[in-house]
């Protein structure tokens, strides 16, 4: 059973939602039939067992994929799964995540100096601990902008070597203009 396998489902509404559950998995099977109020699916030999589930997945995922289609919204979703012991998740873009009330909340993308004259937004740690600091910290480094140290300091390249590494593009840069 692998997590890869997950059902990932779109509800009436639109919303991506996915479900923390291996659909061919003993005792997962049961409940899922009784979520979605299938219970033929009981009795289908391809998915009398384990086994069976796992080479008709694709099927049983359609299943699931056309029972979800049914559900309003994620907000139904969410209620439903909780009633049978499902967890479940809202699948989101990178840019819904970093406008949400959650993120902002949790300070998960901040500002930093952009080192020319403005600031960026990046990802920072979520995570709140009472005796802990985590999220962003330094100086951020331009692609490439210490390839010159490290080669030639720490494995005594000549500025020729890197030169050429440069010129073959095993190496780049980039740096902001002058």
């Amino acid at each position: 059973f692998r997590p890869g396998d997950y059902p990932v489902m779109t509800v009436a509404d639109g919303s991506t939602v996915v479900m923390s559950a291996h659909p061919a998995e003993r005792g997962t099977f049961e409940l899922l039939v009784a979520l979605m109020e299938r219970p033929h699916l009981l009795d289908d030999p391809r998915f009398a067992s384990p086994r069976e589930r796992l080479g008709h997945l694709g099927a049983l995922q359609d299943e699931m994929r056309d029972w979800a289609a049914t559900v309003p919204d994620a907000t139904e979703f969410e209620r439903r799964c909780d009633a049978h012991g499902f967890a479940m998740g809202v699948m989101r873009s990178v840019r819904q995540i970093a406008e949400s009330d959650w993120a902002r909340s949790r300070g998960a993308i901040t500002e930093i100096d952009d080192r020319s004259g403005g600031t960026i937004r990046v990802p920072n740690a979520p995570w709140h601990f009472e005796r802990g600091v985590v999220g962003t910290s330094g100086t951020p480094r331009f692609r490439g902008e210490d390839n010159r140290s490290v080669l030639r300091d720490l494995l005594g390249m000549t500025d020729e070597a890197i030169d050429e590494l440069e010129r073959r593009d095993v190496i780049s840069a980039r740096l902001p203009r002058s």
